[in-house]
């Protein structure tokens, strides 16, 4: 049967430029399709991540800094001494598993970011 379709392409060749083309369709539609699922998942991932992150600092930090870090979690404003302090009392001993987390979540989500082209908002660029 494989064989049949094969010659029958060869004897027409619009039917193998159209066979050629739908093809690619369906697989360019199938593969956005994906780059679609897994652009929402990296959002909802990101989503949640910075979600936790504010949950952790709300009480720690003044709301009009809040920005400032969850620009940048795990950056060099977390590392400030007072603010360190202070998440270490929140979390008891899981602060450097969280804070090694962060940084390792932050990489993770740039490098998913970069190899799929995205800005910081997430937007294709």
């Amino acid at each position: 049967m494989h064989n049949v379709r094969l010659r029958d392409r060869r004897r027409n060749p619009r039917s193998t430029s159209a066979y050629n083309i739908g093809s690619r369709a369906l697989c360019a539609r199938g593969l956005d399709r994906e780059v679609k699922s897994l652009l929402r998942q990296i959002k909802t991932e990101n989503a949640i991540f910075i979600n936790t992150c504010e949950a952790l600092l709300t009480g720690i930090v003044r709301v009009d800094q809040m920005t400032l870090f969850l620009k940048n979690p795990g950056g060099q404003v977390w590392r400030d001494p007072k603010i360190e302090k202070k998440l270490e009392e929140r979390l008891k001993g899981a602060y450097e598993g969280y804070a090694e987390t962060v940084v390792d979540m932050k990489a993770v989500l740039e490098k998913f970011m970069e190899k799929l082209m995205l800005d910081p908002a997430g937007k294709v660029g």
